[in-house]
């Protein structure tokens, strides 16, 4: 009886790792501080200011050069400069692009909402016209999350809605109103 010849590949599979971004509108602080100034519910002609938290989920494997860009909503939206960041650079503000950038640089692996992630947070205002009247302001039209996942060597970027001033985590601002008077 002869043996049977055994042939055996290698396969590698890489896996790009998992980023995500949690996002909250506020008012007031979680522990219920007025954080925001202006007319809230927002009235027409006036001046609102909100802060916006993000945290940065990464799983899996080591982001570099990771960035969050921000859109503004339009010309009646923008940042007042006011920003906290947990890691990278601050806040870059273009204003001819009504657009803001966060430089993460590198996010360690398995940086889970749970464990660290991330943190920025950042103040906006925005002051609505007659014809907003009755609506939800919206702050940012675009929010994209990138980076280059170290492992793979794919550059991932993630695109999320649009955010509004509808103040779904902030119990305390929504009884006061959050849409234009």
């Amino acid at each position: 009886r002869a043996n049977p010849a055994i042939f055996s590949h290698e396969t590698l599979f890489k896996i790009n790792s998992d980023i995500g971004l949690l996002t909250q509108v506020r008012y007031f602080s979680p522990e219920g501080e007025e954080i925001g100034r202006g007319p809230l519910p927002p009235e027409v002609g006036a001046q609102t200011t909100y802060w916006i938290y993000f945290r940065v989920g990464n799983v899996l494997n080591t982001l570099e050069n990771a960035t969050l860009t921000l859109v503004f909503a339009d010309k009646n939206v923008g940042w007042t400069s006011r920003t906290a960041t947990s890691l990278g650079s601050d806040f870059l503000f273009d204003p001819f692009a009504q657009r803001a950038s966060w430089v993460l640089g590198e996010i360690p692996a398995n940086r889970s909402f749970a464990l660290a992630p991330p943190q920025a947070q950042i103040e906006v205002f925005a002051v609505p016209e007659s014809d907003d009247r009755g609506q939800i302001p919206l702050l940012l039209k675009e929010i994209i999350l990138s980076g280059r996942d170290t492992y793979t060597g794919v550059v991932l970027e993630k695109k999320y809605p649009p955010l509004d001033a509808d103040l779904r985590f902030d119990e305390r601002g929504r009884v006061k109103g959050y849409k234009v008077k």
